[in-house]
């Protein structure tokens, strides 16, 4: 249970030090270089993960989707409190 806990919990804290790390020394932030990085390779290496330790593609598929209904009833309540 602990590994697995690790397992999430480390990658964040490390993102969150070596920024902490970056700010702290005052370098500028490079948004353009973080956006391209992002794009060209961080999001292909999550569509590859989840393509290959995945669920079944059906399963994904349906998750997707019963979450966008969702999302989508609860819409209009969510901006009807934030309106109000």
């Amino acid at each position: 249970m602990l590994n697995q806990l690790l397992a999430v919990i480390a990658p964040i804290l490390i993102c969150a030090g070596l920024g902490f790390a970056w700010a702290r020394r005052g370098h500028e932030y490079p948004v353009d270089f973080v956006t391209r990085a992002v794009m060209n390779i961080g999001a292909p290496c999550l569509i590859i993960s989840a393509l290959r330790y995945g669920r079944e593609p059906g399963e994904v598929a349906g998750m997707v989707v019963m979450s966008t209904l969702i999302s989508f009833a609860l819409l209009p309540l969510i901006v009807a409190f934030v309106l109000s």
